[in-house]
């Protein structure tokens, strides 16, 4: 498998024990780490919930000379990208060396564009001169950091929703979606 991903361009850096992936997880950040499910001391499962739990973004691909429906479940509920049963041809690994990486680069890129948009309706990028606005602000600033609902009201055009946006962007719901809805739009009933 080494040879086989060296050869396709990849650098790869070969652990012969659970334990020696472990340690090497510790001292380098892996994109991907794939493991073998039946291993001497520390096994697959185990290499999965180390690789969560250290290389929280990286992408892990199970592979198993004893597959069954219930360690590939196990597997893909503990965060398996992907799980393989040998004998796996070296094309299989390829694609599924290359689909994990990609998800990994498009949660990179969700994460980078979600941190534009929070910028975006920061409370920073609100302007305003009136005293009025700063009071409102300053309340709505420790409302964002609570864990409370918050209804926004106004006439049309005072700015609800770009205050709506900055509570959001800054709570503990900021990673979750923002769905504005235009109660005016509704019918009364």
């Amino acid at each position: 498998l080494t040879l086989e991903l060296k050869r396709f361009g990849f650098t790869v850096t070969p652990a012969p024990s659970g334990r020696v992936a472990i340690t090497a997880m510790e001292k380098e950040n892996f994109d991907l780490v794939i493991t073998d499910l039946k291993m001497e001391g520390i096994d697959g499962f185990e290499i999965l919930q180390e690789a969560k739990r250290k290389l929280p973004e990286s992408q892990v691909i199970v592979i198993t000379g004893h597959g069954s429906i219930d360690s590939a479940v196990r597997a893909m509920k503990n965060g398996a990208f992907d799980y393989l049963t040998k004998p796996v041809e070296p094309e299989a690994i390829l694609i599924a060396v290359n689909k994990a990486l990609e998800r990994k680069q498009l949660l990179k890129e969700v994460e980078h564009l979600r941190a534009q948009v929070r910028g975006k309706f920061s409370f920073e990028n609100i302007i305003y001169a009136s005293p009025a606005i700063h009071r409102v602000l300053e309340l709505v600033r420790k409302v964002a950091t609570a864990d409370v609902s918050v209804l926004v009201s106004g006439e049309s055009g005072t700015g609800k929703e770009l205050i709506a946006r900055a509570i959001h962007s800054t709570s503990m719901r900021k990673n979750h979606a923002f769905i504005p809805i235009n109660c005016g739009a509704l019918p009364e009933g």
